[in-house]
């Protein structure tokens, strides 16, 4: 992966993602940093979710988007797959009845000041 940076524009290249395991605080789950600003809090990453990942419920400190790329992603009886968006506003609590699809999914996710969860167990990495 490579970082180039022209002016403001950050623009990443990379031919895999180097996926990091987040089984010890997420079972079923690892991230791909795209880009991290720890002045701001900005994350923008890739998640994968295992098939029939559960996600906890949890909340975050800013608002949370994510863009389904492949698989499908579970909330209740409505099954949402590539290209569907998902927008979790600051400190709502969300994810209880929500999980991975039978093939899992990846997705893209953006925290414009932090998610409050990944960043503190990336540190220690």
């Amino acid at each position: 992966m490579t970082d180039k940076r022209n002016g403001q524009t950050i623009e990443v290249r990379f031919t895999k993602p180097s996926w990091i395991s987040l089984n010890d605080i997420w079972p079923g789950c690892s991230i791909h940093i795209l880009h991290r600003d720890k002045t701001t809090g900005l994350l923008a990453a890739l998640f994968k979710f295992e098939p029939d990942t559960r996600l906890p419920e949890h909340f975050h400190p800013s608002d949370g988007h994510g863009l389904i790329l492949q698989g499908t992603y579970v909330v209740g009886s409505n099954e949402y797959g590539p290209w569907s968006y998902n927008l979790a506003p600051a400190f709502v609590v969300h994810g209880s009845e929500a999980k991975a699809g039978p093939e899992g999914y990846i997705a893209f996710g953006l925290w414009p000041s932090g998610s409050g969860i990944y960043e503190e167990y990336l540190d220690e990495k």
